[in-house]
């Protein structure tokens, strides 16, 4: 979904499927080093989406990852046209979310 440098880690989202038939987005960080980039499992959405749900799509997935500051990237995170879920307070969809660059600690903003 998205590819972002920082700091000399790279960071990429995508449409991550956790479970079969349960798709979320998640991203990836790995320190650069220009030979070999160990990639971990940086951040995962809470919850997952059925891709047999009414009127799935990945293309309203979101995934962008900005600079915030210093120690915070923000993510946004799509609906997969699922369109409830923004309206829904605990839901992660259709937020933009600010996540700790150390500790993974998300904010729902």
């Amino acid at each position: 979904r998205n590819i972002f440098y920082d700091q000399d880690y790279l960071y990429i989202s995508y449409s991550d499927e956790v479970e079969e038939d349960c798709t979320t987005l998640s991203i990836l960080k790995g320190k650069i080093d220009f030979e070999n980039i160990q990639f971990q499992k940086f951040f995962t959405l809470n919850e997952c989406i059925a891709r047999t749900a009414y009127k799935y799509t990945a293309a309203q997935s979101g995934g962008a990852i900005e600079n915030y500051d210093e120690n915070h990237i923000i993510f946004t995170v799509g609906d997969f046209r699922q369109r409830k879920l923004p309206q829904d307070i605990d839901s992660q969809y259709g937020k933009t979310l600010k996540i700790n660059k150390n500790n993974f600690i998300n904010i729902i903003s």
